[in-house]
């Protein structure tokens, strides 16, 4: 991301220890517009990810942006499990942009021109 010039938000490297958890999300989540949502097993139980994941649709439900066609979410499908996950929230995300991801670790996968379809993905509507 930074080799393409585009500001981002990593809470697992943007967080200090001393941060109260849920102010500072919330915090992030209102400055950016655009988010990646890295899909993965634990990814969808965790209940961390699940209060972030609330916060942008709220986020999405106040600015209309799902009315009006801009959805803010890239879904990068890590694992495949999203497939059949049956939890509440997932449906919201795959009606989203997804893009599946789920050979990364292997040597053929060309993960420059996954992370340019990510990349295109937030500069248009998501859906």
């Amino acid at each position: 991301m930074q080799t393409k010039d585009i500001s981002y938000f990593l809470d697992s490297k943007n967080m200090k220890c001393s941060d109260k958890i849920l102010p500072k999300l919330s915090e992030n989540i209102k400055e950016f517009d655009r988010y990646i949502f890295c899909s993965s097993e634990d990814s969808l139980k965790s209940k961390w990810v699940q209060k972030e994941l609330e916060l942008i649709f709220t986020k999405e439900i106040e600015q209309n942006a799902i009315e009006s066609n801009i959805g803010t979410i890239v879904t990068i499908d890590l694992d495949g499990y999203i497939d059949n996950c049956n939890l509440d929230f997932v449906n919201e995300l795959k009606a989203r942009k997804m893009i599946k991801l789920i050979n990364w670790k292997s040597k053929e996968t060309n993960i420059d021109s996954h992370f340019q379809e990510v990349i295109d993905s937030l500069k248009r509507p998501t859906h």
